[in-house]
């Protein structure tokens, strides 16, 4: 009978059991319950939308709709409401943004995604903003309730028995006739879904993975009464009660875990620049991602050990990324699936990095 070790539960690790619960595959999860994982303090959101270049994010018409469906049965496993929809408005940065967004209407590729419409909510909330230009707005964006998602399916992993809280060993798994022994138990194989922490992996640590540190901070803002996010180089995400989430910072050579007063300071002149209303600071939050140098995720198969595997790489947008990545991961493992090219940790087998 099979039984899969899963090793981190952040987001990846839930998608990871998720689809092993969907196929009835028995496993086990270990989490070290590390805070400062990019999925404990995430906004959790989804966005059709690379505003960088103003272009469709990676197969987005694909994995999007997955990705709102796999997350809307938490909804009702869990008795809670983990998902929700929301158009967002893009607040443009310049002339030329605004123009090449007026480009894009005319292009089928982008016609169910954005448009040029103007808000209502949005327009009645100018006096308490300072947009130095237009805007235009994003269909079919989301988010979902990470924290919250986390702990109720943890909770309901402990009541099955299935998770074990604690720092992984890596000298306690011990490969033995073609099975992996941890803790007692035997298992068919591993998956890791570690995050930035798979750099202390021996298994994959050749494997180049970036550790970007955000921060995010949550205020009280009485009077902004916001019924969808805000983006302008950075989001304002309502939670309810007055309270927003603000962020995010991307620094790539801090690797402290700690919120910086740098980090504070860019969130509030962001903040300030778009919002004049007062405003209390209720929580400074800052969190690792695992990003890649050519922002794709990465799955797959050890070269060596062939019953170990790694979801890993899913950066700022591996919510709407982690579903049906990690279905694609499952049906490599089970069915032999060929996994995409872009993903696969085989086109890192020959990478040298002397900086990890």
């Amino acid at each position: 009978m099979e039984k899969i070790l899963v090793v981190g539960y952040g987001i990846a690790g839930l998608c990871i059991a998720r689809q092993l619960e969907k196929r009835q595959v028995d496993y086990h999860v270990i989490d070290n319950g590390f805070k400062n994982a990019s999925s404990k303090v995430a906004a959790g959101m989804w966005n059709p939308i690379g505003f960088k270049r103003l272009t469709k994010s990676w197969k987005v018409d694909e994995l999007l709709p997955y990705a709102q469906s796999f997350y809307s049965e938490f909804d009702e496993a869990l008795s809670e409401k983990i998902t929700y929809r929301h158009d967002l408005i893009r607040f443009f940065s310049s002339i030329e943004e605004e123009n090449t967004w007026h480009e894009k209407l005319d292009d089928p590729r982008f016609k169910t995604y954005i448009s040029s419409e103007k808000n209502a909510h949005i327009e009645n909330l100018k006096p308490h903003l300072n947009p130095p230009y237009n805007y235009g707005k994003v269909h079919h964006a989301g988010r979902v309730d990470i924290p919250n998602l986390l702990s109720l399916s943890k909770d309901r992993l402990i009541e099955k028995g299935s998770i074990s809280q604690g720092l992984f060993n890596y000298s306690d798994l011990i490969c033995q006739d073609g099975f992996w022994l941890y803790g007692g138990n035997q298992y068919t194989g591993v998956i890791f879904c570690e995050g930035h922490q798979v750099l202390k992996n021996p298994y994959f640590k050749y494997l180049p993975i970036r550790p970007n540190k955000g921060e995010v901070f949550v205020l009280r803002i009485p009077g902004l009464d916001l019924n969808c996010v805000i983006n302008r180089g950075f989001f304002i995400l309502p939670l309810g009660n007055d309270l927003f989430k603000i962020g995010a910072t991307f620094n790539s050579r801090d690797h402290s875990y700690e919120p910086t007063q740098s980090g504070l300071n860019w969130l509030k002149q962001k903040m300030e620049s778009l919002v004049n209303l007062p405003y209390e600071l209720v929580a400074h939050q800052s969190g690792i991602r695992p990003t890649t140098p050519d922002r794709k995720p990465m799955a797959g198969r050890h070269s060596e050990h062939l019953n170990l595997f790694l979801f890993n790489g899913l950066g700022a947008k591996g919510i709407y990324l982690a579903p049906k990545l990690s279905e694609y991961l499952i049906r490599y493992i089970f069915d032999k699936e060929v996994l995409p090219s872009e993903i696969d940790i085989s086109r890192y087998e020959k990478w040298d990095s002397p900086n990890l």
